[in-house]
């Protein structure tokens, strides 16, 4: 899970250098010819590469959250819910083998209460 989202996190990262780069080599002597401040790019184009730009930037900070997560942030594992979260804990680690079966239920019994 984590390798995907490093691997999403570059590919979003190489898109916003790629498109700043875009950006920097456009000006009047660019590749699209010299027409005014724009670099020659119709007037559409600027608003739809902002758009463009920050929708790069959004996605890299979501991905940034996903991938080291937020605060108290539940990502996979278990449902930890108010009363019931100490039982699933318990369970867990029983899975693990952590704790004996006798420990188990010596805790089951004592949370039961």
């Amino acid at each position: 899970m984590k390798i995907k989202s490093i691997a999403a996190l570059s590919i979003a990262m190489a898109g916003l250098v790629t498109t700043s780069t875009a950006f920097a080599q456009s000006g009047p002597s660019g590749s699209w010819g010299s027409h005014g401040m724009m670099g020659g790019m119709p007037w559409f184009m600027g608003p739809i590469m902002m758009l463009l730009f920050l929708g790069i930037v959004v996605g890299v900070v979501f991905l940034a959250v996903r991938l080291f997560g937020g605060a108290g942030c539940n990502m996979g594992g278990s449902p930890r819910r108010g009363g019931s979260s100490a039982r699933a804990i318990l369970e867990e680690r029983f899975a693990r083998g952590e704790i004996d079966e006798e420990e188990f239920r010596k805790r089951k019994q004592a949370l039961e209460e």
